[in-house]
């Protein structure tokens, strides 16, 4: 059948965007079966990474970063120990009608916040608007170079390969 410029073209069905998964156990036994190829692909890539292997996971992070809505996840204020500057502490203890020492004591070890932080209200941030500066700059990558960028781009290498185009 010929080319017809007037023929009306059927429309295409766009391939769904890759979900993004946020159940941390479900997270970790992924990782778990994956223990050993994964430690082999970092282990490859830090010795085999080109020049450009950082700005490309830099430009994946903020891709896929993007994605994720902080208010709807709150992952990382449930699972990771923070290092707060020591006025954003007194803030945070004042907010709690604590005292510095009496909220170190409650919600703190070796120095760091530990999870889940006591801001968090369900998946809500109760001082969202000013939240402590690690908790504004988290999905950007301060760490270009170090193991946590070569896990990262695991992670976003697999979302590009199934990203829609």
């Amino acid at each position: 059948m010929a080319y017809d410029p007037g023929m009306i073209q059927p429309k295409r069905k766009q391939p769904a965007a890759p979900e993004i998964e946020t159940d941390l156990l479900r997270i970790q036994q992924l990782s778990q079966e994956h223990d050993d190829e994964n430690w082999e692909f970092r282990s490859w890539l830090k010795q085999n990474a080109s020049d450009s292997t950082d700005g490309i996971v830099k430009a994946l992070s903020q891709k896929y970063f993007s994605l994720i809505d902080c208010t709807q996840c709150a992952n990382c204020c449930r699972s990771l120990q923070t290092e707060f500057k020591r006025s954003e502490l007194h803030a945070i203890a004042k907010t709690l009608g604590q005292s510095m020492e009496a909220f170190e004591k409650q919600f703190m070890s070796e120095g760091l916040v530990n999870p889940p932080c006591p801001m968090l209200d369900g998946k809500i941030c109760s001082i969202y608007e000013n939240r402590p500066e690690v908790c504004r700059s988290f999905t950007r990558l301060p760490f270009i170079g170090d193991i946590l960028t070569i896990t990262l781009s695991l992670i976003f290498v697999a979302l590009d390969a199934n990203a829609p185009t």
